[in-house]
């Protein structure tokens, strides 16, 4: 691959295929390829969110947490921007605070007035 993008595509597939076949290589494999598509682009919070769980599916959960801590930041910079079309989803924020920090548990979905 020669962007963040095929690196990204690739490390998808990787990861689906570890959630269909519970084999930690694949899992791996996901991490390598997506380590690639963030060293190309590191500000981007969802291939950070990606890398976060591929590395917790990989067995390391340090390297997880702290993804998944950068990933929150990240998403705070953007929606601090006013980039509300680059926001990570509900589903995908509530992983990566578990990720983040697995002794709170599960974080509420936020209601709105």
């Amino acid at each position: 691959p020669r962007s963040w993008a095929d690196y990204r595509i690739l490390g998808e597939y990787r990861l689906r295929a570890f959630s269909r076949t519970g084999e930690r290589q694949w899992a791996r494999d996901s991490v390598t390829a997506l380590q690639q598509a963030v060293e190309l682009y590191p500000n981007e919070a969802e291939l950070r969110g990606r890398l976060a769980e591929a590395l917790a599916a990989a067995g390391d959960a340090e390297a997880a947490r702290r993804e998944a801590e950068l990933a929150l930041k990240l998403n705070e910079i953007t929606h601090q921007a006013g980039h509300v079309d680059r926001l990570l989803p509900e589903k995908t924020l509530e992983l990566l605070r578990t990720l983040a920090d697995p002794e709170a548990g599960p974080t509420p979905p936020a209601t709105s007035n």
